[in-house]
């Protein structure tokens, strides 16, 4: 691996951790959220599996797919991205305590803009996809419109 491509690596690997506090924080304010923590909270609840693990469980499903319809999504980064951000939630879930009363909408404000940031970092780093991303590009791509 040349050093470029560690760099995009470590983007990436930052943009998942960004991500996994994000959801933390989501889940922390308890009003909503994006749709993959919001079915993964699901996943959570009817198998009363722990969030990160139905987290990465979801994205693991949504690399298959994406291996399946176009493998050129497919990057080191793709098996990284999961794997930190799921990390990252059941590391940070022992320190992110529920919020209640007005607190919970800085909380949720908070969340927002660590995701979009992890969205833009991983966007940027160019060691593949995130899975949800590598699943939506590749049934793009065999859809074509």
């Amino acid at each position: 691996m040349n050093k470029s491509y560690v760099k995009s690596l470590l983007i990436n690997a930052l943009g998942a951790v960004l991500l996994g506090l994000g959801c933390l924080l989501y889940l922390s304010a308890d009003i909503g959220s994006d749709a993959m923590t919001t079915f993964s909270q699901g996943l959570s609840i009817i198998t009363s599996l722990s969030f990160s693990i139905c987290y990465y469980g979801l994205n693991v499903i949504m690399m298959i797919i994406a291996i399946i319809m176009d493998k050129k999504q497919i990057g080191w980064g793709t098996i990284i991205f999961p794997a930190v951000a799921a990390i990252t939630i059941q590391l940070g879930s022992a320190y992110i305590p529920l919020t209640t009363g007005w607190l919970r909408y800085p909380i949720f404000f908070l969340g927002l803009i660590l995701i979009s940031f992890a969205v833009a970092l991983a966007s940027k780093a160019v060691c593949g996809k995130n899975p949800n991303d590598a699943m939506n590009f590749a049934i793009m791509e065999k859809v074509k419109k």
